[in-house]
């Protein structure tokens, strides 16, 4: 008797999504270099420095000096209010001057403005603003702000989350902020330092990644099934993040068993099997998630929980049911195959 837990999501491996040409609705960035993405990415470095290629972008400068980039106007095309942005961000504040990380709707200024003066606060929709002259560490979330005093020191991760109705700031997974969302999107980001006057001790601002927009949950069947009595057909609903889904076997050789196995190398295409059988998995990446025990009518299903997760987000998959020992052409049952991307 097979003993397998289901654990499908716990074990996937993310997806770096890469922008197409064009406007796209979610964009991750890694920062792997060798360089910037002029696609993607603005850079006015003002006698400021970015390097990449580390698996971070730094941003640093000397005496009077203001680097800073921006996404590429119309980039992104958030068109929903469920959303989230993501960042992992270590940097320094000097005396009088600010660093800023900051997200709104449209698009963000070319310019920066006098030392202390924090900017664009209004339209941002979330904002990371560090001001050594006011002492805060000052994030935004949609009309609301918080003040969170000294900047910590390294590396840390802040977050938002909007359901449509509301925005959750949380740093370092503690949630330290809920707000009502103001209506903004996350279309446009810009960050680095603001002031234009000199900076004495305005050292460096480092982000490892940055995860912004809107995912749909996706499936997509690929191949057709074979069986030793009908096609078996296999069915699950989008992956959404926070919601459960349902996966359900029909058609399949009535009490049968066997297993629901993934992979989560995503194969260019399926392989024919003979006798009209197709293999929709890759099996350097294969693993079961799930036994699988058919009814006498030929169908089996289950249910499993998604957590609210954004690392989930973009996580891809191809899925397939293998029933042994049935009067398959080839000896046992396989259905379709599925390709899902998790999403809102």
């Amino acid at each position: 008797m097979m003993s397998i837990r289901p654990n499908l999501f716990l074990l996937l491996l993310t997806l770096v999504a890469s922008p197409a040409a064009g406007q796209v609705s979610f964009l991750q960035e890694d920062f792997s270099g060798p360089a910037l993405s002029n696609s993607i990415w603005q850079t006015y470095l003002n006698d400021g420095a970015a390097s990449v290629g580390t698996g971070t972008l730094d941003l640093s400068c000397s005496y009077g000096t203001f680097p800073y980039i921006r996404t590429v106007p119309g980039l992104l095309a958030v068109s929903s209010d469920v959303w989230f942005v993501e960042t992992r961000l270590a940097f320094t504040v000097p005396g009088g001057c600010g660093t800023k990380f900051s997200a709104r709707q449209d698009p963000i200024p070319n310019q920066v403005v006098t030392c202390g003066s924090p900017p664009w606060g209004a339209p941002d929709v979330v904002q990371v603003h560090g001001n050594s002259q006011y002492n805060v560490l000052e994030i935004r979330a949609g009309s609301s702000t918080i003040n969170l005093g000294a900047v910590p020191p390294g590396f840390h991760v802040y977050r938002w989350i909007s359901n449509g109705i509301s925005i959750v700031f949380s740093l370092d997974g503690v949630t330290m902020l809920t707000a009502a969302n103001n209506g903004q999107r996350p279309n446009n980001v810009w960050m680095g330092n603001y002031c234009n006057g000199s900076c004495p001790n305005w050292e460096y601002l480092s982000i490892d990644y940055l995860r912004v927009g809107h995912l749909d949950a996706a499936v997509v069947p690929a191949g057709a099934g074979c069986g030793g009595a009908e096609s078996p057909v296999f069915v699950c609903d989008p992956p959404q993040i926070g919601a459960p889904i349902k996966f359900s076997l029909t058609q399949a050789t009535p009490n049968a068993s066997g297993a629901a196995y993934y992979s989560t190398g995503i194969p260019g295409g399926v392989i024919w099997l003979g006798s009209g059988c197709t293999l929709a998995l890759d099996l350097a990446t294969v693993a079961p998630f799930a036994p699988v025990v058919t009814s006498p009518s030929g169908a089996w299903g289950l249910t499993l929980f998604i957590p609210w997760d954004p690392n989930l987000l973009g996580v891809q998959a191809a899925m397939q049911i293998v029933l042994f020992g049935t009067a398959g052409p080839l000896g046992f049952d396989l259905s379709n195959g599925l390709i899902a991307t998790v999403g809102f």
